[in-house]
């Protein structure tokens, strides 16, 4: 996807969000002049987020909470630790060799794997298992993956797969770049 088409389909999800639904697909119409990816890559964006258009905010918020309640009671020494989901050297599904823990997050961790099938680093996304039998998390959670895969960009990662292990974790998989953490950039720039 070229800048230029990802301004357009910005500029254009914008207009038509701010119009009611039902004005939607006649305006695309014409603001699109025939073009379907154009079209196609907006349309993508309305449905995710007419689903839901706060959910990502609301994850980093409601689910993050329990996250620092857990690790401010395991600092103070009230509860043990908070152990990892997987370990270097498990592999997941048959499929995902774990690295290495490379965060955590609100909604869960995320850790470097090797796809072993095809031989390439990515990234796998396991949901918080304090969050798996909370359902709101769950759609949440598939809402980002839907929403994400729905994105073509080259600043947007790309999202392999999506799917769940015997135990029943959830997680989906990105690919895998490589950089320094935003918390590394800023305290570079500091």
């Amino acid at each position: 996807m070229t800048p230029e088409l990802w301004d357009k389909i910005k500029t254009l999800f914008s207009s038509a969000q701010d119009l009611p639904a039902g004005e939607r697909k006649g305006f695309l119409t014409g603001a699109c002049d025939g073009d379907a990816i154009l079209r196609r890559e907006v349309e993508k964006l309305l449905d995710s987020h007419e689903v839901d258009d706060n959910f990502l905010e609301d994850s980093a918020v409601a689910e993050a909470a329990i996250i620092f309640d857990e690790r401010k009671a395991a600092q103070n020494g009230s509860t043990p630790p908070i152990s990892s989901q997987f370990d270097a050297g498990m592999v997941v599904n048959d499929r995902y060799q774990i690295i290495r823990l490379l965060g955590r997050g609100g909604m869960g961790e995320v850790y470097l794997a090797k796809d072993e099938r095809i031989n390439r680093n990515v990234a796998l996304k396991a949901l918080h298992p304090n969050l798996v039998a909370n359902k709101e998390s769950l759609r949440r959670f598939a809402l980002e993956a839907q929403a994400v895969s729905a994105l073509n960009h080259p600043n947007i990662v790309t999202i392999y797969e999506f799917d769940s292990t015997a135990d029943g974790t959830r997680f989906f998989v990105t690919e895998y770049v490589e950089g320094q953490t935003i918390g590394q950039l800023i305290g570079s720039v500091i």
